[in-house]
């Protein structure tokens, strides 16, 4: 027998591997095995606009390859299921051509992340950050939907990534030398091509006073520029590099005590 939900407690992680529970942590497992219909759930809580979706709009994203009759068929059924696993009232319609969630129903991590933005609050949107949107949910057959995917990851994760580089410019601003080779260490593994990622750790961890771990940063970001891109670094990162090199102690020990003023 399905477990039913109470209808205001769904949780729903899109950003990392999906995950679905209710309030008191039970599993949806029947929900997330079958990717197709986790996929279009994660599609009506977090595809823009917000709100109500069309049926021919989710139709086209995930029965391409069936005729209209057969498709609709299919997402009525689909919905059906959706129904019955997350409770009754979580799935609204209107007008009976577009679908949607009601409002206050579902906790949605993407949703959350976006909110936290949009207030200002950096720290609480980065924590909200699981990882790529779905990741590791693949669909067969879907292009428009694989479209979509791959174009909310990389807007989803451009946004984690200005939310770090702005805590790390915060933090170098203010001193905190520590807490600023934190979020500039986490943007870097974000976006690792990046020359302003690589600058600002590499200032960060000389201003926390450990030049070792700034060239170590410098040599591993050419290392993958080069094998990943064929590329070289860019001037600004290697002319630092160079200072760094010039001014190192001569026995390379770490100066980990400015490390403590934070």
């Amino acid at each position: 027998m399905a477990h039913r939900a109470d209808r205001s407690l769904i949780e729903l992680r899109v950003l990392g591997p999906p995950d679905l529970r209710t309030a008191d942590g039970h599993e949806l497992r029947a929900i997330l095995s079958q990717p197709k219909r986790l996929a279009l759930f994660a599609y009506l809580a977090v595809g823009r606009p917000h709100g109500f979706h069309r049926r021919d709009t989710l139709v086209s994203l995930f029965w391409p390859e069936l005729d209209q009759e057969h498709a609709r068929g299919a997402l009525r059924q689909a919905l059906r299921f959706l129904r019955r696993e997350l409770g009754e009232g979580v799935l609204v319609t209107r007008n009976d051509e577009a679908v949607g969630l009601a409002e206050g129903t579902v906790l949605c991590d993407a949703t959350e992340f976006e909110l936290a933005l949009e207030e200002g609050d950096r720290k609480r949107a980065v924590e909200r950050y699981g990882g790529p949107l779905l990741e590791g949910l693949f669909l067969r057959d879907t292009p428009e939907f694989e479209w979509w995917q791959e174009t909310e990851r990389e807007r989803l994760a451009r946004r984690y990534g200005e939310a770090l580089e702005a805590l790390a410019g915060a933090a170098t601003d203010g001193g905190d030398h520590r807490q600023a080779v934190e979020w500039w260490r986490r943007f870097a593994t974000v976006d690792r091509y990046s020359s302003r990622a690589a600058l600002g750790l590499m200032f960060a961890l000389e201003a926390a006073g450990d030049r070792a771990a700034a060239l170590q940063h410098a040599q591993a970001y050419a290392a993958c520029l080069k094998e990943d891109l064929d590329a070289e670094p860019d001037p600004a990162v290697t002319a630092l590099a160079k200072r760094l090199r010039r001014e190192q102690p001569p026995n390379g020990m770490v100066v980990a005590a400015a490390l403590d003023r934070g």
